[in-house]
Formats: C-alpha cells, sequence, structure tokens
C-alpha cells in the first residue's frame, strides 16, 4: 500500500514539475522588454523585463546606528552568538568554548 501511495505521490510530482518548467518557458517566450524610463499603456497585463540604474532622491537614515545614506533602502541584518562553556576538571582546570 506504502508502494502505491509513493508511487502515486512521485507521478503526481513529476507532472507538477512538467507542468511548472512549461509555464515558465511560456512566460519567457511572451517576456517583452520595456523602457524602464516611460510607462507604455501597450504593456499592460504583460510579463515585461526592465533594466536600469535605480538613484535615490532621498536620505534614509537609522537612528540607532547613526547612518544616513542617499539609498533605495536600508537593510539591517542582525546576528546574536551565544557562547557555551564546558569545563574540564584534571591536574588543571581546562574551559572549552563553542558556538551554540
Amino acid at each position: 500500500m506504502q508502494v502505491v501511495l509513493l508511487l502515486v505521490a512521485l507521478v503526481a510530482t513529476e507532472a507538477y514539475k512538467a507542468n511548472w518548467e512549461q509555464a515558465l518557458k511560456d512566460t519567457v517566450k511572451s517576456c517583452v522588454e520595456a523602457d524602464c524610463a516611460k510607462i507604455a499603456p501597450a504593456n499592460n497585463g504583460k510579463v515585461v523585463h526592465l533594466s536600469g540604474d535605480s538613484t535615490a532622491t532621498e536620505v534614509l537614515r537609522d537612528e540607532d546606528f547613526g547612518v544616513a545614506e542617499k539609498a533605495v533602502a536600508i537593510k539591517r541584518k542582525t546576528l546574536k552568538y551565544q557562547w557555551k562553556e564546558t569545563s574540564s576538571e584534571g591536574s588543571s582546570t581546562t574551559y572549552d568554548y563553542e558556538c551554540d
């Protein structure tokens, strides 16, 4: 019974993958190169590809860190490291630290 269910799941997954790949191929074929400097109403409802320089007109600030940049966006990523101490006692005590 489990083998049959596994086989059905495999066939369904492959069918989904094939449909997804075909949808992506169709999207790429219908994609239109557009000028990012102007809006073209003829492209409404179409998949468009834009490329160009992004420019910022205002200064963004992060008051917590005193950062002020003329940028499109400011993203903050915070990492926290916790050190775990282990000790082994013998003739002398040894301490080991591991990042947890």
